[in-house]
């Protein structure tokens, strides 16, 4: 899967990975110093979880590297990179692929 624009990116509707529920993100923070938003549509409280949600869904997900390459293919999720540099996470970002086996290309993570 190819990397997203930043456009696309933050039009997409996404799922943030929060213990309390907090739907602001590092993420968030990154985006608002270059004047973006991105669209949280729902928050779960682990990244198992986040798997189950996106793989049934469209909604994307920033996740640490190592757990997407782990999971993400026994899920049927796409992995593609981030269009802008997360720091010191070393994340993928995550979409779901379409019922009948094909990947998303038109909401990418």
């Amino acid at each position: 899967m190819t990397r997203p624009t930043i456009e696309t990116y933050c039009d997409s509707g996404h799922l943030v990975v929060s213990h309390s529920g907090d739907p602001h993100g590092f993420v968030d923070t990154l985006l608002t110093h270059q004047g973006l938003a991105r669209r949280v549509a729902l928050t779960v409280p682990n990244f198992m979880f986040s798997c189950a949600v996106v793989g049934e869904t469209d909604l994307i997900c920033a996740v640490p590297r190592r757990f997407a390459e782990r999971f993400a293919p026994a899920m049927s999720i796409a992995v593609a990179e981030p269009p802008l540099p997360l720091g010191d996470f070393p994340a993928h970002g995550l979409c779901a692929a379409l019922r009948d086996g094909r990947r998303r290309t038109d909401v990418v993570a």
